[in-house]
């Protein structure tokens, strides 16, 4: 995290506070009000994680991934074995022994080496998922993990916690478009576009099919590119 970030968190902080604690509220509300639909959706959420585990396995035991992973080790020793991020480790480690910042010369070559060394692993897996299992596992993959968070249980859940919990949705929204708003604010581009996002919609009266299609953007947006 950068400092600049890091200090916007801290300026904010109160307001990160209460978009968390809405957030539990919410959740605490459909435990308990949406106690079937809830529990519906952890059974469901289960079968799915199962599948999850039985491509991960099926995918570590293929040949493809195997060639691939060699690469990756190959690249991580050569990386751990650079002169400049075995001086930085070292010197970091003794540095924050004796709470001193550590050299700034040997941060900057070891930050060098870190980019290109996350550059060539990116590169990897892009490498990989040109494969025949590597297309096979991407594929399955995301189309399981987006079936974590959006299926027929989650709407069913959903409903439930919008006509059960409606004022703390709003709630939420008011504190996301109060943060959003400060951080814009401050010129941070990802929480304007969250803003105007929110901004488009009336969500005193937004109903369920608004809230949900906002809330899988809202996801999406941060998940990507993060709040700030």
């Amino acid at each position: 995290m950068n400092k600049k970030k890091s200090q916007l968190i801290n300026k904010y902080n109160s307001d990160f506070d209460k978009m968390f604690k809405t957030a539990m509220e919410i959740s605490t509300c459909y435990r308990k009000k949406c106690k079937k639909e809830f529990e519906e959706l952890l059974k469901y959420k289960e079968g799915v994680t199962k599948k999850i585990s039985e491509l991960v396995i099926k995918n570590a035991e293929s040949s493809d991934f195997s060639n691939h992973n060699k690469k990756v080790k190959l690249l991580s020793n050569e990386f751990d074995n650079k002169k400049s991020v075995k001086d930085y480790l070292e010197f970091f480690n003794k540095a924050e022994k004796n709470n001193v910042e550590p050299d700034k010369k040997l941060k900057k070559e070891y930050m060098k080496e870190l980019k290109i060394y996350n550059r060539k692993l990116k590169k990897l897996l892009k490498d990989y998922h040109k494969t025949e299992m590597g297309k096979y596992y991407k594929k399955e993959s995301d189309k399981l993990l987006n079936e974590l968070s959006y299926n027929v249980k989650t709407i069913q859940l959903a409903k439930c916690s919008y006509k059960e919990c409606v004022e703390l949705h709003k709630k939420a929204l008011q504190t996301i478009k109060n943060l959003a708003q400060k951080l814009c604010d401050e010129k941070k581009k990802k929480s304007c576009k969250i803003l105007k996002a929110i901004n488009k919609i009336d969500y005193n009266n937004i109903n369920l099919k608004q809230n949900i299609k906002l809330n899988i953007k809202l996801k999406k947006m941060i998940e990507k590119k993060g709040f700030i």
